[in-house]
């Protein structure tokens, strides 16, 4: 198993229930369609250990903790992608309701200490973009304030998110806010494939509160909002740049007055979104 997640594999764990057989053998000769039942249930092993895990655990008992992340650790530094890593790093951190910096402290001295037994220096860590943190803060703030405060998020469109998940969620949450319908505990029961992704979202958010107690949660919206739309903005007027250069080169002048036009209203925009 060990070998198997350090290269990358994806391994699954199909579940076999106890009172029907005792390995997959049995299975197969007892009932096939359970079998197949099992297979297409199979979950990522590192989701079912981590689901055993914390089964039964106390998470007021400081032992009991130290215990899963002696147990997880080992496992998450054998990942040798660093976005792997990092999804479950968060997520352990989540479910222990701890800072993530604790854990990654941990995880950190395990990869320090493999890279000197085995003198094979570690994968560097993928950073987050601005433009990606931006839009994951704006997003665990609609989550969080959107059944609250439906008209404040008006402002935002599609082509503000450009990682495919969140405008996924961002497409679904905003026509629920602008109707009034929208429970947070309700959209994640009903969309179990992203719960685990959006519990992160406003894990993070719950941090970088603790972290900045003497911001508020109006100013962090406003500020995230404002940076967001800044950024959408310049990367609009940059692809209307190349545009306009193209048509300045084809000759189109009709296409170039429309784009010129275009790029003019977008730049009168950038004042309104201050970045403080």
């Amino acid at each position: 198993m060990e070998l198997a997640l350090s290269q990358g594999f994806n391994v699954k764990i199909a579940a076999i229930p106890k009172s029907v057989a005792k390995d997959p053998d049995e299975l197969i000769r007892r009932d096939p369609a359970l079998w197949r039942g099992a297979l297409q249930g199979a979950k990522n092993f590192l989701d079912f250990y981590f689901d055993a895990i914390f089964a039964n655990l106390n998470l007021e008992d400081s032992q009991a903790k130290k215990q899963a992340v002696a147990e997880l650790i080992p496992l998450l530094s054998l990942l040798p992608d660093p976005l792997d890593r990092n999804h479950y790093l968060q997520r352990l951190a989540l479910k222990l309701r701890v800072d993530e910096k604790l854990v990654l402290e941990v995880l950190n001295r395990r990869l320090a200490a493999r890279e000197r037994k085995s003198g094979t220096p570690r994968p560097p860590v993928v950073k987050k973009t601005r433009q990606e943190l931006l839009e994951r803060r704006v997003l665990s703030l609609m989550l969080r304030t959107g059944a609250e405060f439906p008209d404040e998020w008006n402002i935002l469109a599609d082509d503000d998110f450009t990682f495919l998940l969140l405008q996924q969620v961002f497409l679904e949450v905003k026509p629920l806010i602008q109707n009034h319908n929208f429970d947070l505990e309700a959209f994640l029961g009903s969309h179990p494939k992203w719960q685990p992704e959006l519990e992160l979202l406003l894990f993070g958010l719950e941090n970088e509160l603790a972290l900045s107690p003497d911001v508020s949660l109006d100013e962090l919206k406003k500020q995230f909002v404002s940076e967001l739309k800044l950024l959408t903005t310049k990367r609009k007027m940059s692809e209307l740049g190349n545009r306009i250069r193209a048509a300045e080169q084809t000759g189109q002048r009709e296409e170039l007055r429309v784009l010129t036009t275009e790029f003019n209203n977008l730049s009168r925009e950038l004042s309104r979104f201050h970045v403080g």
